[in-house]
């Protein structure tokens, strides 16, 4: 069985759907995360398209980088 959580400002496309079956049909592991991508439009304001880049860049260091070395979440996660 699995879980699937989506927040609300995630989209349901078609290949956010194929990567959710990939990564269940390949049964290499148990948990995993998306990325989190912003700004892939027409950029409205600046400043906060800037500080969503820090939580990019936070969901690629420091979280990516703890299930890619360690293969399972370890710190920051609620």
């Amino acid at each position: 069985d699995w879980i699937v959580h989506l927040d609300e400002e995630t989209l349901l496309t078609r290949n956010s759907v194929c990567g959710i079956v990939n990564f269940v049909s390949d049964g290499v592991h148990d948990f995993g995360q998306g990325v989190i991508t912003y700004a892939s439009g027409r950029v409205v304001n600046w400043l906060t398209t800037l500080v969503d880049s820090v939580r990019v860049s936070d969901d690629n260091g420091r979280l990516r980088g703890q299930l890619s070395l360690f293969r399972k979440p370890i710190f920051a996660w609620k």
